[in-house]
């Protein structure tokens, strides 16, 4: 569990804990001797280190200080040398806006800032005000005008033109810019003597206050934030801006080619791209496949893999994968031609794969239960002339594919690799090591080339990162068709670990998983979500039992959909110091490019942060002319960096759609469809894919935030929000519910009405799903995301009736619907002889769209029709409904 330090603990001990709390560990995790960086501290997560340690009175460090290689002793030892001691332990209000310390500027810094100024042809002050100006406008309005106002000394205000990053020539030029078009601002800085205030209104009730201390006994700069600023985050605003403003003027005193960079500012941080320098495979070569041959040679009696009664050590797997390399070499698979892997989860599969790979050949896993149109068309798209099969039976395979056919035999220990041999390159490192195929929205399945030296910028940085050693073992839960495998194969192996392989079957077993858990002393869990989820909600029948069995697990890593919010705090119920990371990113930039340790999720959050890029690649938050969004502006995601794949195989034309290169920056990027925004402290959102932000009667609806509401409540065990088209096109909100076992029992018309009442205290009246689906599960793909597909054939049989189950769209416990059962009761009254009259007004915070709709629904359910005269032009609606012929469409 993680804890906050007490302001009595030591300066070691506070720095220790709230590290621990920023990077989601335990307190007794933290190795107070290792460098804060190797721990996991990157430059967001230490922005907000650093601003929980400021709250203990004079216990500050700056950002490059944390990221400079210290150890939390010896920056304890910095903070025990402060002026004064620890004060009080942080409050959970906010603080006021003046109580935020400024942010340093030591001599040396501004000595070197002016020189570079200079070198410029600008003043101090004059690159100084285009500095303010640039940061405030990241963390607020992004382009047009900033209204900035000199308080003190009063040089009256000045509408400033902000920099338009897409078409901007660097900063040196925009500051020559900004000499030009307003002087005063930066002549009140010569002039202001030791203190000067601005007041900065980014328009939209954004706005922001600056005192500049450039030559007092203590130089600094302190923001403010005096408006309503609507941003995400942990951090208050102020708090970030004053980091990312001091990061700007470190970055330009210390790099001389930072002012003419057009990427300086993209990262509203003032980041650039991490380079990874660490080397965790360091005798392995450049290859993907090269760290397992490798620890082969290093420790060839260690186990590699584990089944539920049968193992193999590296050695033997990597005779196995000679023996398959052997294979392809005898068919006459040149190196570098794509081999297909249609082979069940097991043994077989995995030195398929590492076999291919040693041959210096691409490996392209094909499901064996996917259909043979499928399959044809992946062999088409990728080029495949051989497919390496089972003894016994294969896939449905295209005529002019030849079946290499794998049994259980192996070549002997002379096929294990030399020392040299396990380092020496079969391949390019820029040539192709895996292709992938996912779905496509024409129909055909898209097949993402990846070459090695791009998965090996992940695989490398992971490894390090996560501190995957010789000792961990990972479930293999992951398909080969879905690009978490690769680490499991490539990563925890390559690192000399152990695969713990599922029994057949067993892949969707979570009693199974614990059982394997128990029994090989998994370490490492690597899946999408939605199969951690299976596995609390089986622990929640026999916590005790489930805390036993889960005990070795150090290490989550969950990635490939969203994490339910209250995910992390019900696993480390289980397993107490257990470290939860979410990853994510793209097939397309090979497995993972972003990750953010997840500590104790606050109750206000909507969902986990996306985090910070991983080294040797980027983020970037684009609108969709490719120009870089401010903080808390929502754009689409765009990936960088060396993780790129290649592309799709056999289709220029998507992937020159995909993977363009971008005007500005000059690089290529990849255009991931995802939406996100950076956060305040540092970090990004993920907002979900385009298509899942929703308009229903003109109000803009993220289905993520409906989901997070319900996935809070008790009776919930996970909610997917949809949007489905009625038959007459409208669109209709959805959503399918989870429900535990203890809800179930109590009968869905009960629980139903909890939750709906639930989600009209938390969203507005138009985010209230009109659809509840109840349900004792959600579906899953082989991959272990929620199967969208299956949800609608779900809704339908739920829809049918109830069975204690299930429920339709607001149904009753018989399974039918408010309006269906009006309907039935209009026509009894109409058989009756009687006429019916049904006045509809809008409730609370309802709009005259919702009545109108509600009204034209029942009237196409039924025999309504709406009244002459009757208001439903304006806010009501009126519908009548006499014996006689039914009437004919609105009067």
């Amino acid at each position: 569990m993680v804890t906050s330090p007490s302001p009595a603990d030591s300066p070691t001990a506070l720095l220790a804990g709230e590290l621990a709390a920023v990077l989601g560990v335990d307190a007794q995790q933290i190795d107070t001797g290792r460098p804060l960086t190797e721990l996991g501290l990157e430059p967001g997560s230490a922005t907000l280190l650093r601003h929980r340690l400021r709250a203990y009175g004079d216990a500050d460090l700056s950002v490059r200080r944390l990221l400079g290689g210290g150890s939390v002793r010896t920056l304890g030892a910095l903070l025990a040398r402060a002026d004064s001691p620890p004060a009080a332990a942080p409050s959970s209000s906010p603080a006021a806006p003046a109580a935020d310390p400024p942010v340093p500027l030591p001599g040396d810094l501004l000595a070197r800032f002016t020189s570079r100024a200079e070198a410029a042809e600008l003043t101090r002050e004059e690159a100084l005000f285009a500095a303010v100006v640039l940061a405030a406008a990241r963390w607020t309005c992004g382009t047009g005008g900033l209204g900035v106002e000199a308080e003190q000394p009063s040089a009256g205000t000045a509408r400033v033109p902000v920099p338009d990053l897409l078409r901007w020539e660097g900063f040196a030029a925009y500051a020559r810019e900004l000499r030009s078009a307003a002087p005063a601002p930066s002549a009140a800085l010569r002039s202001g003597g030791s203190a000067v205030r601005f007041r900065l209104d980014a328009g939209g009730g954004a706005v922001l206050g600056l005192v500049l201390d450039l030559d007092g006994p203590r130089p600094g700069a302190r923001w403010e934030s005096r408006g309503a600023t609507g941003t995400p985050g942990d951090a208050p605003l102020a708090t970030g801006l004053g980091a990312a403003f001091g990061r700007l003027l470190s970055v330009l005193a210390g790099d001389p080619e930072a002012w003419l960079r057009p990427d300086l500012g993209w990262d509203p941080t003032f980041a650039f791209q991490e380079p990874l320098t660490v080397r965790p495979f360091p005798d392995a070569g450049p290859l993907l496949d090269g760290p397992l041959r490798a620890a082969a040679v290093r420790t060839p009696h260690a186990p590699a893999l584990l089944g539920p009664s049968d193992a193999l050590t590296h050695g033997e797997l990597a005779a196995r994968a000679a023996h398959v390399a052997g294979l392809l070499r005898e068919a006459g698979v040149r190196r570098g031609s794509s081999v297909a892997v249609a082979l069940p989860k097991g043994f077989e599969q995995i030195a398929a794969v590492t076999g291919v790979a040693r041959h210096g050949a691409v490996y392209v896993p094909v499901d064996v239960s996917w259909p043979g149109t499928r399959i044809a068309a992946v062999c088409r798209r990728a080029g495949i002339g051989h497919a390496l099969v089972p003894a016994g039976g294969s896939a449905e395979l295209p005529a002019d594919v030849v079946p290499l056919v794998l049994d259980e035999g192996t070549a002997g220990e002379g096929d294990v690799p030399s020392a040299a041999e396990a380092g020496a390159p079969r391949a390019d490192p820029d040539s192709p090591a895996y292709t992938i195929f996912t779905s496509g929205s024409t129909g055909e399945p898209k097949g993402v080339v990846v070459d090695h030296a791009a998965a090996r910028v992940t695989v490398d940085d992971i490894t390090d990162r996560l501190a995957i050693g010789p000792d961990d073992r990972v479930l293999g839960l992951s398909a080969l068709s879905f690009d978490l495998s690769v680490y499991d194969v490539f990563g925890v192996l390559g690192a000399g670990g152990a695969l713990v392989l599922p029994e057949p079957g067993g892949e969707q077993d979570p009693q199974h998983w614990m059982d394997l858990i128990e029994r090989h002393r998994v370490t490492f869990w690597n899946t999408a979500p939605a199969l951690m989820q299976m596995l609390l909600d089986l622990a929640d029948a026999d916590p005790a039992a489930a805390a036993r069995q889960l005990a070795s697990l150090r290490c989550v890593l969950l990635s490939g959909d969203w994490i339910p919010v209250t995910l992390p705090d019900r696993l480390r119920a289980l397993v107490p110091g257990v470290r939860v990371v979410s990853a994510g990113g793209a097939t397309e930039a090979a497995i993972w490019s972003i990750c953010y340790p997840v500590g104790t999720v606050p109750a206000h959050w909507r969902s986990i942060p996306y985090g910070r890029p991983l080294r040797g690649q980027f983020f970037h938050v684009l609108d969709d002319e490719g120009r870089p969004l401010p903080v808390g502006q929502e754009g689409e995601l765009h990936i960088a960096g060396r993780g790129l794949a290649r592309g799709y195989a056999g289709d220029e034309a998507q992937t020159a759609a995909r993977f363009p290169v971008h005007e500005k920056l000059g690089e290529r990027v990849y255009r991931t469809g995802d939406m996100g925004m950076w956060r305040t402290d540092g970090t990004i959102e993920f907002m979900g894919r385009k298509d899942r932000q929703v308009k229903i009667r003109g109000h803009r609806i993220e289905l993520g935030e409906i989901e997070s509401v319900l996935d809070r409540l008790p009776a919930v065990r996970r909610a997917v929000a949809s949007v489905v088209r009625e038959s007459d096109g409208r669109p209709r909100l959805t959503a399918h519910v989870a429900l535990r076992p203890e809800a179930l029992a109590r009968g869905t018309r009960l629980v139903r009405g909890e939750l709906l009442d639930a989600l009209r205290q938390s969203v507005p009246s138009y985010m209230v799903p009109q659809s509840l689906v109840l349900t004792d599960a959600l579906p899953v793909t082989a991959n272990g995301k929620v199967d969208h597909a299956r949800l609608a054939s779900l809704e339908e049989t739920a829809t049918g009736a109830d069975g204690g189950t299930g429920a339709g769209p607001a149904a009753g416990d018989g399974g039918q619907t408010p309006r269906a059962a009006l309907a039935d009761a209009v026509a009894d009254a109409l058989r009756r002889g009687l006429a019916v009259r049904i006045s509809v007004t809008p409730g609370p915070g309802q709009d005259a769209a919702e009545v109108r709709e509600w009204a034209g629904a029942l009237r196409r359910d039924s025999t309504f029709a709406v009244e002459a005269g009757s208001p439903a032009e304006g806010s009501g609606a009126t519908l009548t409904s006499r014996p006689g012929p039914a009437p004919t469409g609105v009067r």
